[in-house]
């Protein structure tokens, strides 16, 4: 089931440091970037998963990545 985060919704955040693979997290990416997406752990690198499917999953090393949360409730506003 897609997600769908607009403007007029508030994502509920847990901080923490690391997250179970499929979470859905908000992470760091190469020190500068943040974004809400699905934490995918394999081998030797992260998938950033996008819940919308116009977007593509992108592949980084461990080490590019910083998890600062995990998605734990969704507010919507009608």
């Amino acid at each position: 089931i897609w997600m769908r985060l607009t403007l007029t919704n508030s994502a509920i955040i847990k901080r923490t440091d690391n997250a179970e693979n499929g979470s859905i997290v908000v992470a760091l990416v190469e020190g500068h970037e943040v974004t809400l997406k699905r934490l995918r752990k394999r081998n030797n690198s992260v998938a950033l998963e996008a819940e919308n499917p116009a977007y593509e999953t992108r592949i980084f090393g461990p080490d590019q990545v910083a998890v600062q949360g995990e998605l734990v409730g969704l507010l919507r506003q009608y």
